[in-house]
């Protein structure tokens, strides 16, 4: 028992000694782009798309106080399409509390009537990440190695 307790702490003691704060704040090299032959180049023909000002959603005084300049996200540095954000009211009253919200219109041509709501987290957690990296346009790298466990 004692052996397998000591054994185990010494496993777990290698991995953290082993493990470097040199890969923060560094960039990773930039990664070739490249699309498998047969699969369509979906990502940035998209964004590229985007650059023309073709709206998905029509542009109106409700629509266009929220609107996200898609080219202005912080370590971002490609458009990332069209997306509105902001608070909104959870009532008509006077002073009602807000909700955030970020919205993403679907570029799929066969998903023109979906939503999609993304909620997780938790208090004091954000669903933000969760949001822009699991099913929003884009993913940030984050310096570590891709193998580590």
């Amino acid at each position: 028992m004692k052996v397998s307790v000591v054994s185990t702490l010494l496993l777990a003691s290698s991995a953290i000694a082993g493990r470097s704060p040199q890969h923060v704040n560094k960039k990773l090299p930039e990664r070739v782009r490249s699309v498998p032959a047969g699969l369509p180049a979906v990502g940035l023909d998209k964004r590229a798309a985007a650059k023309k000002k073709h709206h998905i959603i029509p542009q109106n005084k409700n629509t266009t106080k929220y609107a996200v300049d898609g080219t202005k996200i912080p370590d971002v540095d490609f458009d990332i399409g069209e997306s509105y954000a902001g608070l909104m009211p959870i009532s008509s009253q006077q002073n009602a509390s807000e909700l955030y919200f970020w919205f993403f219109p679907s570029e799929d041509t066969h998903a023109s009537d979906e939503i999609l709501i993304w909620l997780n987290g938790g208090p004091g957690c954000s669903s933000l990440e969760g949001l822009l990296q699991e099913n929003g346009p884009f993913k940030w790298d984050y310096g570590s190695s891709p193998s580590a466990w």
